[in-house]
């Protein structure tokens, strides 16, 4: 269960730093025609903006690396979690 838990962690917080990001940031929403959502950013996006962009996206990244394949499968295959250990 614990590996589990770590991979719920890890996908959390990098959710939550995307949405503390976007709370203070000047992105924006969009929706398309086909229901999809894009995000897009004003024409005066200044460069201290685009730096602080690209260093929530690593930061994401670095948290979704600890996400290893291995430990993923071992989380799914955990017996403890419903559907698990199959």
């Amino acid at each position: 269960m614990s590996e589990l838990v770590k991979v719920a962690r890890l996908t959390g917080e990098a959710r939550r730093t995307w949405d503390e990001f976007v709370a203070g940031s000047r992105l924006r929403r969009v929706s398309a025609p086909d229901g999809t959502v894009e995000w897009t950013v004003p024409a005066d996006w200044s460069a201290e903006e685009a730096e602080e962009l690209r260093a929530v996206a690593l930061r994401m990244v670095g948290l979704m690396r600890q996400v290893d394949p291995d430990l993923l499968g071992r989380a799914l295959r955990d017996p403890d979690v419903p559907g698990g250990g199959s």
